[in-house]
């Protein structure tokens, strides 16, 4: 089975791409795509995913075939071409 990411703003600097392909023999959780991320890209991607804890950093926006995926639910399973869209929020004045 097959999944995307898509990177938006300084998560698609971060890993230099707009969108990759991950394929599992199973379908994996929202958790475990994230961490192939990581893996795929080193510490790059991680430091901007997560904080030391290992938790999803707060401004961290998961969204699943376009419905908001909180942070508490990353254990939710993932079926052939879902799409998962990170964004990094963005805020200031």
């Amino acid at each position: 089975m097959k999944v995307k990411i898509k990177y938006f703003n300084i998560l698609r600097e971060a890993t230099g791409t707009k969108e990759e392909f991950y394929t599992f023999a199973s379908p994996p959780t929202i958790q475990k795509l994230l961490d192939q991320a990581c893996s795929r890209h080193n510490a790059v991607l991680k430091v901007k995913l997560f904080e030391t804890s290992g938790e999803v950093m707060p401004a961290i926006l998961i969204f699943l075939n376009s419905t908001f995926v909180s942070h508490n639910q990353l254990n939710e399973k993932l079926y052939d071409n879902d799409e998962i869209y990170l964004f990094q929020a963005i805020s200031g004045g």
